[in-house]
């Protein structure tokens, strides 16, 4: 039976820039809360603050230069996401992983752990938070920083994308269907 590894270590000198790409302490501008109530003749006052993100815009958009702003999301351990919602117990932990591991928490997607390329706990992506950021920023960053970096492998990035597609598309209704059961 063939084996399909998750992730793709890059080498140091591979800047290239696809769809599963991590990209850790990237830059994000954050604007004030308050812009709707500043005048455009007012001086206004971003933030930049980082996070671990993973590149959620479309590889052939990217590689056909199609794009200004690369979309991004960001990412952390199952373990943090439990202590944020305060589920301490096993049971409430168990629910939780069983959930965003089958699909159920449609605002997060869970990707494996791999020893073998050092990621020691299931990673979680959150869809609530999407960034864009500028491709040559993105560029800059990764040439400056120099880590080395890890990308998604196939099947799993298009597990990932469809799964944003998901919460992205994803409809309410006023009125739902009545279970008659």
């Amino acid at each position: 039976m063939p084996t399909y590894p998750w992730y793709i270590k890059l080498s140091q000198q591979d800047c290239s820039i696809q769809q599963g790409d991590f990209i850790s302490e990237c830059p994000i501008v954050i604007p004030p809360k308050n812009l709707s109530e500043i005048n455009q003749e007012d001086s206004v006052g971003i933030s930049i603050e980082t996070f671990d993100v993973i590149v959620i815009s479309q590889s052939c958009d990217i590689k056909q230069n199609n794009l200004d702003v690369i979309l991004v999301c960001p990412y952390f351990i199952f373990d943090l996401l439990c202590e944020n919602l305060n589920y301490n117990n096993k049971s409430k932990r168990k629910g939780l992983f069983n959930d965003i591991k089958n699909g159920r928490r449609f605002s997060f997607h869970m990707l494996n752990k791999s020893e073998e390329i050092g990621i020691k706990d299931y990673l979680i992506i959150d869809f609530r938070n999407i960034f864009g950021i500028n491709i040559d920023v993105l560029k800059n960053h990764i040439i400056i920083n120099n880590h080395p970096r890890i990308r998604l492998a196939p099947p799993y990035k298009e597990h990932l994308s469809q799964a944003f597609a998901k919460f992205f598309m994803r409809v309410g209704l006023p009125i739902d269907i009545k279970n008659p059961f």
